[in-house]
């Protein structure tokens, strides 16, 4: 992780700035809107609800960056290759992906059922078998009386069924190029959207199919392809100009959203503009953080994204089985708005120290075996 003076950060530092500190920053937004959106919060409108308010809902939009990242990450490795093994990368991503999900899925099944048979009037509902299937065959958005099991894994069908047409996608970028790739992917995105809408499908990400979200991830596959062919238009992207473009793009999302200018499919069609916006955001707010910031700070960035994955997982069970049997038990009033934001940077920290030993724990396993 050099630093330099120059407008343009050198090329190996280009995914650091692009993906790492992304990664690592959007975790810790979706750990605080998902803990904040599930915590006890005043229903009164005042100053310090309002705040928590934005803050939720604009945490809860780094999610798209995790596509973006994806795709990115995915893509770049095979574009700077020049032999492609698709069986060995497949067993990594199984490996590396659905192994420990499962895991996870299955761990928190059986001890929610074990807490709501000792604790029911804490834990509830308890979970039939076809919901740990669902979950484990990566259906489970499609089987709604699962969803309270953990709902922060919606995400897991999408960005597996991602992972299984990413073949395809590259094969047509590589074959068609940057703009036809881009279209492709808009169409095979927003007209699934089209045709559920018609025929009444809900409009939630906790019900959505994977093609709702490939212009996301084809987005990241593009910038992985402007990283490795022409890696100066990544550097003239963290400029303050596009930092701006960047403002005005999530903003216009956020007026789609709000005031659904594009119909019932609002939700969904304003995804790429906000996702665009965000990242080209975050590009300019983290490359000046490599710039200044000190080697130290940097390397916090850089292990809170490697252990990414594993805060993903099991901050959604530690919510649900941890901190919800507690609000109830020791909480009478609603908490208060600020202590909410305050105990949910805390919940993140906690968070990480919790990946980290789970991360150890596997190294001293896997040494031993």
């Amino acid at each position: 992780m050099k630093k330099t003076d120059v407008s343009c950060i050198p090329k190996e530092d280009v995914t650091f700035v692009s993906i790492t500190m992304i990664r690592a920053i959007s975790i810790i937004a979706v750990v605080i809107e998902n803990y904040t959106s599930y915590s006890l919060s005043s229903n009164v409108i005042t100053v310090p609800s309002i705040f928590t308010y934005f803050v939720q809902n604009i945490a809860g939009t780094f999610v798209h960056l995790f596509f973006v990242i994806s795709g990115y990450g995915l893509t770049l490795p095979f574009l700077r290759e020049k032999t492609t093994n698709w069986k060995v990368w497949a067993r990594r991503r199984f490996l590396k992906i659905v192994v420990p999900y499962w895991v996870t899925v299955t761990i928190t099944y059986s001890l929610t059922n074990i807490c709501h048979y000792w604790i029911a009037n804490c834990v509830q509902p308890s979970y039939s078998w076809f919901t740990l299937f669902t979950y484990i065959t990566f259906l489970r958005n499609f089987y709604s009386p699962g969803w309270t099991l953990n709902w922060t894994l919606w995400f897991m069908p999408i960005i597996v069924g991602l992972y299984i047409i990413f073949p395809l996608l590259l094969k047509v970028l590589k074959r068609y190029g940057v703009v036809y790739f881009m279209v492709f992917s808009l169409l095979l995105a927003n007209s699934p959207v089209l045709m559920l809408i018609q025929l009444g499908y809900p409009m939630s990400h906790q019900s959505s199919i994977f093609l709702f979200y490939v212009d996301e991830f084809a987005f990241g596959m593009v910038l992985a392809y402007l990283t490795n062919v022409y890696p100066e238009l990544l550097c003239r992207l963290m400029k303050f100009r596009f930092f701006c473009l960047g403002i005005f793009f999530y903003f216009v999302s956020g007026l789609i959203a709000e005031f659904k200018l594009m119909g019932i499919g609002s939700i969904f069609y304003k995804d790429i503009l906000e996702c665009i916006g965000l990242y080209v955001m975050m590009l300019h707010i983290c490359n000046l953080a490599n710039k200044f910031l000190s080697p130290s700070i940097l390397n916090i960035f850089n292990k809170v994204s490697d252990n990414s994955y594993t805060i993903y997982l099991i901050h959604g069970p530690i919510i649900v089985l941890g901190l919800k049997p507690f609000y109830r038990t020791f909480f009478v009033d609603t908490m208060g708005n600020i202590p909410l934001i305050l105990s949910a940077g805390a919940f993140s920290i906690l968070m990480y120290f919790s990946a980290k030993s789970i991360s150890l724990i596997g190294v001293l396993i896997r040494r031993r075996l």
